[in-house]
C-alpha cells in the first residue's frame, strides 16, 4: 500500500496543496486523518479521482 501525504498527493496530481485539501474536504478525493493535523492518500484513491474526472 502507498500512501502519500498532502503535498505529495499535490505533486502526483499536479496540483497545489490546497488544492487537495480542498478536494478532500468536498469528498470528491477520498483520504484518511493522520492524527490530529493532516490526511494520507493511496493512490489507488488518486487514481480513483483521476478515473472520476475524465471528459471525453
Amino acid at each position: 500500500m502507498d500512501v502519500l501525504d498532502v503535498p505529495g498527493a499535490a505533486a502526483e496530481l499536479d496540483v497545489c496543496a490546497e488544492t487537495v485539501r480542498r478536494l478532500i474536504r468536498a469528498g470528491r478525493l477520498r483520504a484518511m486523518r493522520a492524527g490530529t493535523r493532516g490526511y494520507r492518500i493511496r493512490r489507488c484513491w488518486i487514481a480513483e479521482y483521476r478515473n472520476s474526472t475524465i471528459t471525453l
